[in-house]
């Protein structure tokens, strides 16, 4: 049987792209957004770490600034007497609206001179003059007249939080060269260069059955990622 050789026309050829043009304009979508689903996990993993690393910081401080540092005998808010001697008697805790730094620790703030678990709160730390030209939402992410320490990103823009860069809180008690608004040669510092973090330490009171309320610190972590995803931790701190 003789087969003629015959390519395709014109007319088939133009079909022809627009059809091809019309699948890439379908596909490339959704391969685009699967390329960015695909780096979502690491963005996570890396958020989880750096939350439980500043956690891990913060549980080996003691509760509050007039808790027991020398042995963690006793606690703030309580007192305690044998035979009509005060053996526990610290007064209360620190109240909610005095959170953050104290006197001498807001001269070097610090984590590594924090010694309670308030100490970290980020609202009090935009507050301090050595930090606030830090802060997030000072100079970008989202705009307007405000520019003190109250924003985030544009899903949460306006929200009373703050946040710091994470190398902020990268332990760097041998290695001192992971420092603010500057580079650094450190892997560990430069792993979290585009991550902010926002702490929220606040009174709560919780009750279980059988036992009487308590006043527990609720720890709240977010971590905002290079692409603008807000990851959210919470933590409960006793009174021990």
């Amino acid at each position: 049987m003789e087969v003629k050789d015959r390519g395709f026309s014109l007319v088939e050829l133009v079909i022809g792209i627009v059809v091809m043009g019309i699948v890439l304009s379908g596909l490339i979508p959704i391969i685009g957004s699967l390329e960015m689903k695909s780096v979502e996990p690491s963005f996570q993993v890396k958020a989880d770490l750096l939350a439980h690393r500043i956690y891990n910081q913060m549980k080996i401080r003691a509760y509050d600034e007039k808790s027991d540092h020398q042995g963690g005998g006793c606690r703030c808010g309580e007192s305690v007497s044998y035979k009509g001697i005060d053996v526990c008697n610290l007064g209360a805790c620190t109240l909610q609206s005095n959170f953050g730094p104290d006197s001498t620790e807001s001269s070097n703030p610090r984590p590594e001179n924090f010694n309670d678990v308030d100490d970290f709160d980020t609202y009090s730390l935009c507050g301090l003059d050595s930090l606030n030209s830090y802060c997030y939402g000072n100079n970008n992410k989202c705009t307007g007249s405000d520019t003190s320490c109250t924003r985030i990103n544009n899903a949460v823009c306006g929200d009373s939080e703050c946040l710091v860069p994470a190398v902020f809180f990268v332990d760097n008690t041998h290695n001192d060269t992971c420092s603010l608004g500057e580079t650094s040669n450190d892997i560990a510092c430069n792993s979290y260069s585009d991550y902010f973090v926002s702490i929220d330490v606040y009174n709560k009171d919780v009750e279980f059955s059988g036992f009487s309320k308590l006043t527990v610190k609720m720890i709240i972590i977010k971590v905002l990622s290079p692409r603008d995803d807000t990851y959210e931790y919470r933590f409960i701190r006793s009174n021990y």
